[in-house]
């Protein structure tokens, strides 16, 4: 039916001319151009909010490693100064070692046995 319609119509404007014929497909291919056009336009603006939340995301996901860097840097400064105390210490404990291992006297109380 809708085809019949459709072709009555056509056998009308051909037989009008070629001028009629060229603006329908004319006007045909500018609002197929308008409706691509506005699609594309469409997507674009998905995709490009699409592309600022993922900036965004990649924003905080900076900000959260960079906050557990410095976090992190800190605690190892820490264990830093920690471990050089601690080789004080024993480098302390050390010399106290080999003091009571050279007392000259045999009887000495502080002598230790090595």
């Amino acid at each position: 039916m809708l085809l019949a319609i459709f072709i009555d119509n056509l056998e009308r404007l051909t037989g009008l001319g070629l001028g009629p014929l060229a603006a329908v497909l004319l006007l045909f291919l500018l609002a197929l151009a308008a409706v691509i056009s506005g699609g594309f336009l469409f997507f674009w603006k998905q995709l490009g909010h699409a592309w600022q939340k993922r900036d965004e995301e990649r924003a905080k996901w900076t900000s959260d490693i960079e906050t557990r860097l410095k976090s992190s840097e800190g605690k190892h400064q820490e264990c830093e100064t920690d471990r050089d105390k601690l080789r004080v210490q024993i480098a302390s404990v050390q010399g106290e070692l080999d003091r009571m291992k050279r007392c000259h006297r045999k009887d000495c109380p502080m002598r230790l046995p090595g």
